[in-house]
């Protein structure tokens, strides 16, 4: 019996043990992971604080400021960065919290505080749940200045659908709105010289022309004065680019459509064609080119149309002149001028015959355009240059 009981006892000093060998190890355990838990939030912590640090630094790079609105309290609560805009502190302003009444009249432009009743009354009545609007209205600084905000507005809605809550965040955008208008104003100073430009580059061809006309008077014999005449109508072709660019909205591009017919209209009352001897036919699209691609396709309209109303049609022969302008498939553009008079002479060469007309096409459409040259006679003359406007 006694055997019994020492082993008994043995058994219980045996437990008694494990239990403290077991409670030491499980408050062990514990004690390591409250010191884990404790690093771990310590390192959250720290980089809780420097996530903050850098959204503050980029609000204040972006000159970004963030605010709510409590509807029922009637209560902005605003950040650093939000007074920072306005060029104060929430020190001085006497706290983050403000009324809707104390910042229109510190903040808000009286000239704009209708637009932005409007908007906030939008945010209030609107039946969306993601609202989202953006606006821009003046607003005043703190030592007197005047800005542009850029504000950015969301709603928070309560389940019966009701605006409770508005909030979002506010960029100063003053200096890009001056640089904006600075830009606005050069702009226009710089279109205004341009357009005198070319009217005074069309007036002065105006007078060249009017030179060539007197000079020619005194020269009789007829193949100089059509040698005069010839070049008068190659200044007009140009000064006619100049014209159109002045009375256009956009002052880098011809629209060669336009151009055509007022040149072809020129050319005719230049050379005396009756409209009952030669008619005139245009199959033509609106093609918009810059002005060192117009005045070569202008000279070449020139020299083309100036050929065939000069020697297409001797006699009473009557006949038909066309003009091509369209934008090909693969973006080229063709220009062609195609005739059903009597054509080159018999035994024409290019190379042999072409007189200065043909070589002004011909340095003209390859050099300048960077064209491709298509010129075929019998019956009649055609003629086609197809080119790149590699800035379209």
């Amino acid at each position: 019996m006694l055997a019994l009981w020492r082993d008994y006892e043995v058994y219980v000093i045996v437990v008694f043990l494990l239990f403290l060998a077991l409670g030491g190890l499980l408050a062990a355990l514990i004690a390591q992971n409250r010191r884990r838990v404790r690093s771990e939030s310590t390192a959250m912590q720290a980089e809780l604080r420097n996530r903050e640090a850098k959204l503050s630094n980029a609000l204040k790079i972006a000159r970004l400021g963030d605010w709510e609105y409590d509807v029922a309290r009637d209560r902005f609560a605003f950040s650093d960065a939000f007074y920072a805009i306005f060029r104060t502190t929430a020190e001085a302003q006497g706290g983050y919290e403000m009324s809707s009444a104390d910042y229109a009249k510190k903040f808000l432009h009286p000239g704009d505080a209708h637009l932005v009743a409007m908007e906030t009354q939008a945010a209030m009545e609107t039946a969306d749940p993601s609202y989202s609007r953006q606006m821009e209205h003046r607003f005043l600084y703190a030592d007197g200045g005047e800005g542009v905000l850029a504000v950015r507005i969301f709603i928070q809605k309560d389940p019966s659908g009701k605006t409770i809550r508005t909030f979002g965040v506010n960029q100063d955008i003053t200096e890009q709105k001056r640089a904006e208008a600075e830009l606005v104003k050069s702009l226009a100073e710089k279109e205004v010289l341009l357009r005198e430009l070319y009217h005074r580059t069309k007036n002065n061809m105006g007078v060249i022309n009017s030179m060539l006309a007197i000079q020619s008077s005194f020269f009789p014999d007829e193949l100089t004065r059509a040698a005069f005449a010839e070049a008068q109508d190659r200044i007009r072709s140009m000064s006619l680019v100049h014209e159109k660019l002045y009375e256009a909205r956009d002052l880098s591009r011809v629209n060669l459509r336009s151009y055509i017919l007022d040149l072809m209209q020129l050319l005719i009352a230049s050379h005396g064609v009756s409209p009952e001897k030669v008619q005139i036919t245009y199959d033509t699209e609106e093609v918009l080119l810059p002005i060192d691609l117009a005045i070569p396709c202008g000279l070449v309209l020139n020299e083309l149309a100036t050929n065939a109303l000069k020697h297409a049609f001797p006699g009473d022969r009557s006949g038909e002149i066309r003009v091509e302008l369209r934008r090909e498939e693969d973006g080229s553009i063709l220009l062609g001028v195609f005739d059903d008079g009597i054509g080159m002479p018999g035994g024409f060469e290019r190379k042999r015959d072409c007189r200065m007309g043909l070589q002004t096409l011909y340095l003209l459409g390859e050099r300048q355009l960077g064209a491709t040259v298509d010129f075929r006679s019998g019956p009649g003359v055609h003629c086609s240059l197809r080119f790149r406007d590699n800035r379209s």
